[in-house]
C-alpha cells in the first residue's frame, strides 16, 4: 500500500503545473519525493534568516539565492524553495509579484508554515 501511494505522489508531483505548497511534518520524505519526481530548473534550500543553500551546496545570502529563483520564475521555469518556513516574511509578497508564468513550488514543515502569517 505505501509503495502504491509513493507512486500516486510522485506522479502528482511530476505534473505540478501552478504554484504549490507541499507541507507536512518533518522527515516524512517531502524533500526527497520533490527531487525524485519533479523536473525543476532551481532548487534552494533557505537555511536561516540570512542564508540559503543552492544545488551546488554553495552557501549565499538569501538575497542572492532569490535572484535565481527570480530569473528561473520569469523565463516561465520550475524553481523549488525547501524549508520555506524559515524565509522572512518580508520576502513573500516579492516572490508573489514574479512571473505569473513560472512555477513556484515551495516545500516546509506544516509547523513552519501554518503558524506563519499568510503574506
Amino acid at each position: 500500500m505505501r509503495l502504491h501511494l509513493r507512486r500516486r505522489e510522485e506522479k502528482k508531483i511530476a505534473s505540478i503545473k501552478n504554484w504549490t505548497l507541499i507541507y507536512g511534518r518533518r522527515k516524512t520524505g517531502k524533500t526527497t519525493l520533490v527531487k525524485s519526481a519533479l523536473k525543476y530548473d532551481t532548487y534552494i534550500i533557505i537555511g536561516d534568516v540570512n542564508n540559503a543553500i543552492t544545488q551546488s551546496d554553495e552557501i549565499v545570502r538569501i538575497e542572492k539565492a532569490l535572484e535565481e529563483v527570480k530569473r528561473t520564475l520569469k523565463n516561465g521555469g520550475i524553481a523549488v524553495i525547501d524549508e520555506f518556513q524559515r524565509l522572512p516574511e518580508i520576502y513573500w509578497s516579492l516572490i508573489a509579484s514574479w512571473a505569473p508564468s513560472g512555477i513556484l513550488v515551495a516545500i516546509g514543515s506544516s509547523y513552519g508554515i501554518l503558524t506563519s502569517s499568510p503574506p
